[in-house]
């Protein structure tokens, strides 16, 4: 979709405009499993990567005094609903994102939340949540920032 979708240059905004910050969460990638991209959970896995690599370095750890991460990793998509043809295959995909998200995790030192352990997507679209599942993860983040 563009380099105006990469979330590098977004992230070195926030962290440079905003704070200090104390603990940054990070929960991307389901729009990244999109059929039209046609990335691997790997590749994925690869862009936050880069996230981390821009909240983890130097730069921003001494802009705020140094702060912690929290990963987490969006449930796995559901092939439903009007946004189906979108995401044709994606379940595969989001559903291999748990585990390296988690060696992602273990390898950079930043907290990790399996979100797909806790809440479902919704039946409706596949990829947004209901209600519930919104106060769940609320609750569940908020429990995980407490532990860091």
């Amino acid at each position: 979709m563009g380099a105006f979708m990469d979330g590098r240059p977004g992230l070195r905004i926030a962290l440079q405009s905003h704070g200090p910050i104390d603990i940054m969460t990070l929960m991307l990638g389901t729009n990244d499993v999109k059929t039209r991209f046609g990335a691997t959970a790997r590749k994925v896995t690869a862009g936050i990567a880069g996230l981390l690599d821009i909240a983890l370095g130097d730069e921003m750890q001494a802009r705020h005094g140094g702060f912690k991460v929290l990963l987490i990793c969006p449930p796995p998509v559901k092939e439903v609903g009007l946004l189906a043809g979108e995401f044709f295959g994606a379940r595969a995909v989001s559903l291999a994102l748990p585990a390296l998200y988690a060696e992602l995790a273990a390898a950079r030192r930043v907290g990790f939340l399996d979100a797909g352990q806790l809440i479902e997507v919704s039946e409706t679209d596949g990829v947004h949540y209901e209600e519930n599942a919104h106060a769940a993860l609320g609750k569940a983040v908020a429990e995980a920032l407490a532990t860091l």
